[in-house]
């Protein structure tokens, strides 16, 4: 469930989705990526990542932040 729209969020391929194709766009709390957060990347029905101020410490840490993203999810992804 997210915690800021109470959208379920669904874990495990995209046939595993709801019936409903919910695309979200989320945002993550810090400069590194949590274990939940890692978990809502890997969802099907999350298709990007918003990044804000909070997220930025470094050019180096958000180059990794990046890499970090990218490795939960590879192909088609938005980050912005």
């Amino acid at each position: 469930m997210c915690i800021c729209c109470n959208i379920p969020i669904h874990a495990g391929t995209r046939a595993n989705a709801p019936e409903t194709d919910v695309v979200l766009i989320i945002g993550i709390a810090a400069t590194r990526l949590s274990d939940l957060e890692r978990e809502w990347i890997a969802t099907p029905s999350v298709s990007g990542v918003i990044l804000f101020a909070r997220n930025f410490a470094s050019r180096t840490q958000v180059t990794e932040l990046v890499a970090q993203i990218r490795a939960v999810r590879e192909g088609p992804f938005l980050l912005s």
